[in-house]
């Protein structure tokens, strides 16, 4: 295996990794930054009611990494993150095409 491959290899793990830990942080439920994005979006009187969500996130994750772990329930867990997966593989996909633009003609003219 070339060098140049494996630094491929490097960066394109580490784009993926960057691109679900963003769409992950995006999901909305307190404290993560989409619950902020909801919060935003809402009139007061629900803002505030959904502020109060805050209290029982960690149950609420911890529900949700319970329930993959209960056989008939498993479905839920993929149910929710099957399209974060399908989103970062589309932008995945897209940065990729992007680099390609971008960096190609660099190498192409040495």
């Amino acid at each position: 295996m070339m060098v140049g491959s494996v630094i491929v290899a490097i960066f394109e793990s580490s784009m993926m990794i960057n691109l679900g830990l963003g769409l992950f942080n995006l999901i909305p439920l307190p404290p993560l930054d989409g619950s902020n994005i909801v919060i935003c979006i809402l009139p007061n009187n629900l803002a505030a009611k959904y502020s109060e969500l805050r209290y029982y996130s960690r149950y609420i994750f911890l529900g949700l990494i319970l329930l993959q772990y209960v056989p008939i329930l498993e479905i839920i867990p993929s149910i929710i993150f099957a399209p974060l997966g399908f989103l970062r593989g589309v932008l995945y996909d897209a940065f990729v095409g992007l680099a390609d633009l971008i960096i190609a003609p660099i190498f192409a003219n040495m």
